[in-house]
């Protein structure tokens, strides 16, 4: 292995363990939160969340992703502390006006932004999300410094912190709601302290508006993706909040807590699919794509697999997880991992696009993914509530995928067995509709059903398109020596 190949493994192990240790970690709390917390208040958390992200993404103003084009392109490390300080001096000043002209606002309007949130948290988050925002300035210095380790010591750091105050908040002092959006706060504010420190040698009393606007003429083209890419995430939150009880919303984020065990699962494969992909492509060529093909065939027999798994003891893992309050989030949980198997595809397949640096299509792709989960929320949410959200959420990721999928065709050519994928999601379909109308009241008796249930879809699988198949071909380690 090239001495730039173990150079990238080892950047990538150390950003993809912290995500990995603290999504894991994250999952591990929740009985903890559920058992102190109502859906009323998980259903304002995951209120709060969404529009401490909404206020982080907009406040930036796309230059996050500029700033990494002047460092790269600076002739020395003092041009590059002109440009980092002219960023972070112009919107300290954006930030600070933005903060004053929105609480203001915000105490002085006649109603809340947010059902059965006091505007004392509203404001609250507001100043998160925006703290959240230019603290993680530094943290780019570290990707571009390519000081990951310390980036993942950091992200670990911060969210022993952020625990450690969420439990101190809500178990002894059950604060509640509260208790969470003030750790977030806290959280917020030491970490832009830390990041001060950080990034301290590169910061200069300086602020030059020209090339302000100069970098403003980039980064304004970035925020409608990140918006739809936002948006692909958020917007069904808008809708629940408009249509449905915070209660219903906190089930329906209970749900997706759960549903963080497949997106764990993904996250893990698409950082180890994404250097292996483009060091095959560079140097297999044509060969490559068999390749892909084949390991695309993996993908859906390994995280069909699992999906099956949590679909059938969803029920199972709601009990052990929550209190009997969040029980009916187990009817949502099939409709998100759904929805995060179409992300894993659309991850395979994204790679070509960078590949063949044609990433300026993506928008057209997020954008039309949005315009459709918007139509559907509209229309399901009024009508059955959380579970039109959780369909809308399996159609958009669909679309996304689809929509990809058909550019990757255009420019390099991956090819997704669709009839494999649809007879392995068709006979999912059939065993997960088959046991929800079990009535077996002794647990170890459903368990086992279940338990043959899957030996039984596994046996299907096995002699239905994998004949000429290697379970060999199943390891990390067999993909890695096909791309040497």
């Amino acid at each position: 292995m090239s001495k730039f190949t173990k150079n990238l493994f080892k950047h990538i192990f150390n950003y993809g363990f912290a995500t990995v240790l603290t999504s894991v970690l994250s999952f591990l709390l929740v009985p903890i939160y559920t058992r102190f917390l109502t859906p009323t208040d998980f259903g304002v958390i995951d209120i709060v969340n969404m529009f401490i992200n909404i206020i982080s993404v907009i406040i930036v103003l796309g230059l996050n992703s500029t700033l990494s084009i002047y460092y790269y392109n600076a002739k020395s490390i003092e041009e590059f502390k002109k440009s980092y300080s002219n960023v972070i001096n112009f919107l300290m000043i954006i930030s600070l006006f933005a903060i004053i002209i929105f609480v203001f606002i915000n105490n002085q309007a006649s109603f809340n932004i947010f059902r059965n949130t006091s505007k004392y948290i509203i404001n609250l988050s507001f100043i998160t999300g925006v703290f959240t925002a230019l603290g993680q300035f530094p943290f780019y210095i570290l990707q571009f410094r390519e000081s990951s380790r310390m980036y993942g010591i950091l992200s670990v750091f911060k969210f022993f912190c952020t625990a450690v105050l969420n439990i101190i908040f809500i178990v002894p002092m059950k604060l509640g709601a509260l208790g969470m959006v003030l750790s977030y706060f806290i959280v917020s504010t030491i970490f832009l302290l830390i990041g001060a420190i950080i990034s301290a040698k590169y910061y200069l009393l300086f602020l030059n508006l020209k090339d302000i606007l100069s970098m403003l003429k980039i980064s304004i083209g970035v925020i409608p993706h990140s918006i739809a890419g936002w948006a692909l995430v958020f917007l069904d939150r808008i809708f629940l909040n408009k249509y449905v009880d915070m209660s219903e919303i906190g089930i329906y984020s209970f749900a997706y807590k759960i549903g963080t065990l497949m997106y764990i699962l993904v996250c893990a494969i698409n950082q180890a699919w994404s250097p292996i992909f483009m060091k095959t492509a560079n140097e297999k060529g044509e060969e490559a794509k068999k390749i892909f093909n084949k390991s695309n065939k993996i993908y859906i027999l390994i995280v069909g697999i699992i999906n099956l798994l949590i679909c059938l003891f969803a029920k199972e893992i709601t009990i052990v997880m929550g209190s009997v309050a969040y029980i009916n989030a187990y009817k949502i949980i099939p409709f998100i991992t759904i929805s995060y198997f179409f992300n894993g595809l659309y991850f395979m397949i994204i790679n070509s696009l960078f590949y063949t640096k044609k990433t300026k299509y993506l928008p057209v792709a997020t954008v039309t993914s949005v315009i459709v989960n918007a139509i559907c929320n509209s229309i399901l949410v009024p009508l059955i509530g959380i579970y039109g959200a959780a369909v809308t959420n399996v159609v958009t990721y669909i679309t996304l995928f689809y929509i990809v999928y058909r550019l990757n065709n255009k420019f390099y050519g991956i090819k997704i067995p669709f009839n494999i994928l649809f007879l392995t999601l068709l006979i999912q379909f059939i065993i997960i509709g088959f046991t929800s109308y079990f009535n077996v009241k002794n647990i170890f008796i459903l368990i086992v059903i279940k338990l043959l249930l899957i030996i039984l879809y596994l046996i299907i699988i096995k002699y239905s398109y994998l004949k000429e198949f290697n379970i060999r071909d199943l390891s990390i380690k067999k993909w890695r020596e096909k791309a040497d």
